[in-house]
């Protein structure tokens, strides 16, 4: 599973974006998950993957659909089997909870919010085809994965002097920040990154664009220090954006 997803882009790669923001990153938040919440963008999570379901809809009953489109943008591991994500398997195992049935006296799928797409029904039937794999098992639906921890940083425009707040995965590359600001900036490639690394020294250094923040040596202290009552803008993990007058195309 994880090779699908094992995709790494360049510096001049992300030069050449066009306008519209595509997730190039296999990582997500839970807050950008949220904004894939209706019927034509339909986003849910299992155990930390990230699913794409908008196109499973056009072949399935309304019915079977409603259950997770109430569930657009939202967390649905608890329809499964509990278990710990480990992105370098190469199956998905999830499994639908199972519970007895008292009266039937035989083991169903638990749905306490209804009978979803590729559930059988409660009893056996002989008009119902089980031969494929179920979407929580079906590769082709993973987008990506949910952050394990997310960060909120500051983006500093050097030449404009602008500040940019935004939430990102802490896996994320410099590449892949710089690709999710180019929806603001679009331009954003003719900078240099740098952060302060040794305050005392107020030295900038440059950023290594294929490592996370973590990795540059870029400390996120709004833990350490947030729980002490300081103001969390003033702990955000500043990118000092340098213009290298070398102007991308837009």
């Amino acid at each position: 599973m994880a090779d699908l997803l094992d995709f790494e882009f360049t510096y001049e790669d992300l030069r050449k974006v066009g306008s519209t923001r595509k997730p190039i990153s296999k990582w997500f938040t839970a807050t950008e998950v949220g904004t894939h919440n209706c019927v034509n963008d339909c986003w849910v999570t299992i155990s930390g993957r990230v699913y794409d379901l908008t196109t499973l809809f056009a072949s399935n009953p309304p019915l079977l659909c409603e259950p997770i489109i109430m569930n657009a943008g939202k967390d649905v591991s608890n329809w499964f089997e509990p278990r710990t994500f480990d992105m370098d398997e190469k199956e998905i195992d999830s499994e639908v909870l199972i519970w007895f049935h008292p009266t039937f006296r035989i083991n169903q799928y638990f749905t306490p919010q209804g009978r979803f797409c590729h559930i059988p029904p409660p009893l056996p039937r002989t008009d119902f085809n089980m031969d494929y794999d179920p979407w929580w098992r079906d590769p082709k639906f993973v987008i990506g994965y949910l952050s394990k921890r997310t960060q909120w940083i500051r983006i500093k425009n050097i030449l404009l002097d602008h500040i940019y707040v935004m939430e990102i995965p802490s896996e994320e590359t410099i590449n892949e920040i710089l690709y999710r600001y180019t929806e603001h900036n679009k331009h954003a490639a003719s900078y240099e990154w740098k952060a302060i690394l040794e305050y005392d020294t107020k030295k900038f250094i440059t950023l290594d664009m294929n490592k996370t923040l973590t990795e540059n040596g870029v400390k996120d202290e709004s833990d350490d220090f947030g729980c002490a009552g300081m103001e969390l803008d003033f702990l955000l993990p500043v990118l000092h954006l340098h213009y290298t007058d070398d102007l991308t195309v837009a």
